[in-house]
């Protein structure tokens, strides 16, 4: 597992969290997921172990997050589960990310990659594009791609459909996550991945999964100045 990525050798490297994006630059392409491009500092994800709401440990009610309803409820009924999706995307829209703040870097890194992106993400495509939309990152992505009627992370279809929609080789691709769930999903579609230290991903549980590298600010994929 190495600290830095590949991407100062301009002849070897193209280059992108997140909520995943892939990237082309030269011959290489890179998955960025959503996820890990912002913060909400009112989401339990965003706690350190030690804090604790409502005097629960934050450490149990971590694990769950950015998991599909379908994991967290494995018994519910479909009309259940397609009733509490509704009504989470819903609010999820209507509060309008308060409380969330993109982080440090995420704009100046995406600015600067070269090369084509996509998000690869559980949310929904529509969600995702509102989301990136509202925060100004957008324009930055060539597809945005959600998970829409097939399997979730640690599924790769997501993986694979950002990919066929940029037309890119898995070869060409660095997948960048902040999950186990997303270092899953790179190493069933055949990527080499990226782990991010922040985010609401267990650093126990990424190094799990043997990522290829692993950054603490995604400004760390910026090629080095000539």
């Amino acid at each position: 597992m190495k600290s830095a990525v590949p991407f100062e050798d301009s002849n070897s490297f193209g280059h992108s969290c997140v909520p995943c994006v892939p990237i082309r630059c030269r011959r290489h392409t890179t998955q960025v997921r959503a996820g890990y491009l912002w913060r909400d500092s009112n989401h339990p994800r965003h706690y350190r172990p030690q804090k604790s709401v409502a005097g629960i440990s934050s450490n149990l009610h971590r694990p769950p997050l950015g998991r599909p309803f379908y994991y967290l409820f494995p018994n519910a009924t479909a009309e259940d589960t397609a009733r509490l999706l509704a009504d989470y995307r819903q609010a999820y829209l209507a509060r309008r990310h308060a409380s969330t703040e993109v982080y440090p870097g995420v704009a100046e890194a995406l600015s600067k990659l070269r090369g084509r992106k996509s998000t690869a993400t559980t949310k929904g495509t529509p969600t995702t594009k509102a989301v990136l939309e509202q925060f100004g990152l957008i324009s930055f992505f060539d597809h945005v791609q959600g998970t829409d009627g097939f399997p979730a992370k640690p599924n790769p279809d997501v993986v694979f459909k950002a990919l066929e929609a940029l037309g890119a080789q898995r070869e060409d691709c660095l997948f960048v996550g902040d999950s186990a769930s997303d270092m899953q999903a790179a190493k069933r579609a055949g990527v080499r991945s990226c782990a991010v230290t922040y985010g609401y991903g267990d650093a126990d549980e990424l190094a799990r999964w043997q990522p290829d590298y692993v950054i603490g600010d995604l400004r760390e994929l910026l090629p080095e100045p000539l």
